[in-house]
């Protein structure tokens, strides 16, 4: 779920005079040669946003400076330095390159110079971090940038505390991160879903899961829960090769057991939740089905589940379709990946299982996982609330809750004509409206899903809170 920020993408600047930007690159090109560096000079100045996207589908990856070569390789052609080649405008210090993406398509790429340096764009600002650091981002007109990787200041907030767990069974420690909902206190008899983390530290730094949670949980899209954030020793043999079940065995007999004793949760698997990207996914996977007893939940980002001949797919065949519950979201621009995973999607609803599952047109990008986490998170942790009246008692309220396109104000306190405020977490009034009567309806069609205060600018009533759709 995407919500508050729909980026605007302007059309061509007037320095196209009405003429596509193919046709002004041969207009360029037919010049003289010394007419034509001016006119790239003047095209370049004109421009306040790089790439340069000439509408909802069409993009132009631009680079200024004298190279032998340069290429653009990134999500779109699965990081191939050699695929793409940018054309230079002859004479001048212009090169270009075309796509055609989908309309809401996001895409990490870089440029290679001369065949062996790797860069950022350096007319982009937009970076997307992942594991091999900073990339360039791409989004295109109608993707929305997603609202809950940002930390509000009215937003309650968690925090997150580190304990070393000790393993035999890996004969290794493992620093682990646990986020604590605002309010946690272990002297109450209160106690709280655990979602579990691989790759942890990078659930933290790249995808803002603590901004994620605590904006989650204050929105009431899920209830408070503890976070367990784990960070592999040996990513790769712990997660899908030959240390595999030595982990799987850690988190279900060793980890599951040390987080129940010291902290509030619940001890029964459907309220325990595994997440995890890439080989993350597959050893989520391969947990869940092998100890049902301890998780019911998979969240899977991008699942690669294709080590030791698909093992992990594998264990669905003959699995109780009952004892897990599965969400998937991953990129159609992840190549062969992304067929494995509709075949494994179809496979599982042909089964019986309780699948959630989208695929975006983007890559294996922390940028992708990072704004879909709570799609995940959502699914699988239902929050016990269905609306979100004010907590104080306001004397008003907003039906339905959660909304879509209308909203009504019930209320037992106010007089009409009603002066009606809406705002968002930032502080921005993005709506103002007069009731003349208590059967009048509010149109939130154009506000962004997210979620919202609503005030009665006609009374002294704190506002109540309410989430559109």
């Amino acid at each position: 779920m995407k919500y508050i920020l729909l980026i605007i993408f302007l059309l061509p600047s007037l320095i196209l005079k009405g003429q596509s930007f193919q046709d002004w690159v041969d207009t360029v090109s037919s010049k003289p040669p010394s007419q034509r560096q001016p006119l790239v000079d003047s095209f370049m100045a004109a421009q306040n946003q790089f790439p340069f996207i000439e509408n909802d589908t069409t993009v132009h990856f631009i680079y200024q400076g004298f190279q032998s070569s340069i290429s653009v390789p990134g999500d779109h052609n699965f990081w191939d330095p050699n695929a793409d080649a940018l054309t230079q405008i002859i004479q001048t210090d212009f090169w270009y390159a075309t796509f055609h993406f989908e309309p809401n398509a996001r895409v990490d790429y870089k440029f290679v110079l001369n065949g062996s340096s790797w860069i950022t764009d350096p007319l982009n600002p937009n970076l997307i971090y992942g594991g091999f650091g900073p990339n360039s981002e791409l989004a295109m007109p109608q993707y929305i940038q997603p609202w809950e990787i940002n930390s509000f200041p009215n937003t309650i907030k968690g925090k997150v505390v580190t304990h070393s767990v000790r393993s035999d069974i890996m004969n290794r420690n493992y620093d682990v991160r646990f986020y604590l909902p605002y309010g946690y206190d272990t002297l109450t008899a209160k106690r709280y879903p655990a979602v579990y983390f691989q790759d942890g530290g990078e659930y933290l730094n790249l995808a803002d899961a603590q901004n994620i949670l605590d904006n989650l949980i204050d929105s009431a899209l899920i209830p408070p829960v503890i976070g367990v954030f784990v960070t592999p020793t040996d990513r790769n043999n712990e997660y899908a090769f030959n240390r595999r079940d030595d982990y799987r065995m850690f988190f279900a007999n060793e980890l599951v057991p040390f987080v129940d004793s010291l902290f509030k949760t619940y001890p029964d698997p459907g309220r325990r939740t595994l997440v995890g990207t890439s080989f993350g996914a597959n050893i989520s996977t391969l947990i869940g089905f092998n100890h049902p007893d301890k998780f019911s939940n998979l969240g899977l980002h991008s699942p690669a589940i294709w080590p030791n001949n698909f093992e992990a797919g594998w264990l669905a065949v003959g699995a109780n379709t009952d004892t897990i519950k599965q969400a998937m979201v991953w990129g159609s621009l992840e190549g062969g990946l992304h067929q494995d995973i509709l075949f494994y999607t179809d496979t599982l609803l042909f089964l019986g299982f309780d699948v959630y599952s989208q695929f975006q047109p983007e890559g294996h990008s922390w940028g992708l996982w990072r704004a879909t986490l709570d799609d995940l998170l959502i699914y699988l942790l239902p929050s016990q609330i269905l609306g979100i009246d004010d907590p104080k008692g306001s004397g008003f309220s907003v039906y339905p809750n959660p909304a879509v396109d209308q909203i009504k104000l019930m209320s037992t306190s106010s007089s009409f004509p009603a002066f009606i405020e809406i705002i968002d977490l930032v502080g921005r009034v993005r709506l103002e409206t007069e009731l003349r009567s208590p059967d009048q309806r509010i149109d939130i069609s154009m506000l962004e899903r997210g979620v919202y205060l609503l005030r009665n600018g006609s009374n002294s009533l704190d506002p109540v809170r309410f989430i559109k759709n």
